[in-house]
């Protein structure tokens, strides 16, 4: 049985379900009070992260945002936000978030994330609160995650001791946590039956993507792909632009900053293997030279 099939009995070392930062569809937005304008908001439109699970039905979010791009509406306001005064997103392109372990039904039902945030090279400790999202895909999502989780080998001294990963990191552990914050059962179960035979949904898959092209060129009609397994997560929080060394302005009132996440969460994706070309196409695309060719090219006799 290979690691894969291991992960989802909960007996592979070292790993563990983790869903990756969709950053094409994810963003940090920020809003800051300034004089006679009211609230003025920016987006960070740029950023990457993954959230782990850690054991215990609980995962950790770490997010990485790329300061640089900042988009406001003003160009002058967007000119000081990056500048030395605010952001300084030159001499520090990246604020990254670590939170705490907190419990996985939190992505689901909302409430308090606690963490760490390193900005303009400062950390300090935050809070967020996650906002209450519905997630009928996260049964889906953590086992596609759990069947793709990274493992290390595990054999000879290393096999014995490797440590068993906690009930809640195995597929039925996620269906079991999915189930208790209100995933339907009949979602939760076809995610179970799906990720308990890891063989079928390859071969099924290789099957389709093998006869899908030929149905298609018969036909003369495009397939759209299935919608993958997906999740959005909400959360709001503040800082004080003091505690990490921002200066005032003329314009700014307010000393918090207020902060917005938008994430959207997806299984990794495991890159497909390199396709080797048949052997009979490379000797066959060439034609052998005829008895012609070779009279013509040696002169003839």
């Amino acid at each position: 049985m290979g690691c894969a099939g291991l992960v989802l009995l909960g007996t592979c070392a070292h790993a563990a379900p983790r869903l990756t930062i969709d950053a094409a569809r994810s963003h940090v937005e920020f809003g800051v009070r300034v004089l006679w304008f009211g609230k003025v908001v920016g987006v960070l439109q740029r950023l990457e992260g993954t959230v782990q699970a850690v054991g215990a039905g609980r995962v950790r979010v770490d997010v990485r945002v790329d300061a640089r791009t900042l988009r406001m509406q003003n160009r002058d306001y967007e000119h000081f936000a990056s500048g030395p005064g605010f952001f300084d997103s030159a001499q520090y392109p990246d604020i990254e978030f670590h939170s705490a372990p907190f419990a996985l039904r939190r992505i689901v039902s909302g409430g308090p994330v606690h963490g760490e945030m390193t900005l303009r090279g400062i950390t300090h400790g935050v809070e967020f609160r996650l906002l209450p999202q519905p997630c009928a895909d996260l049964p889906a999502l953590l086992a596609a995650a759990a069947a793709s989780a990274p493992a290390a080998a595990s054999s000879g001294a290393d096999a014995a001791t490797a440590p068993v990963l906690p009930a809640a990191q195995t597929v039925a552990g996620v269906v079991a946590a999915a189930a208790s914050i209100g995933t339907p059962p009949a979602a939760a179960a076809a995610a179970a039956t799906a990720a308990s035979a890891p063989t079928v949904p390859t071969a099924a898959g290789s099957a389709a993507a093998v006869a899908a092209p030929a149905a298609a060129a018969t036909a003369g009609a495009v397939t759209a792909p299935p919608a993958e397994p997906a999740c959005r997560v909400l959360a709001r929080g503040y800082i004080q632009r003091s505690a990490f060394g921002m200066r005032g302005h003329r314009f700014i009132i307010a000393n918090r900053i207020e902060l917005g996440l938008v994430l959207n969460l997806t299984a990794p994706r495991t890159p497909a293997p390199p396709q080797r070309a048949p052997a009979a196409a490379a000797t066959g695309s060439i034609p052998p030279p005829s008895s012609a060719h070779l009279h013509a090219a040696g002169g003839g006799s």
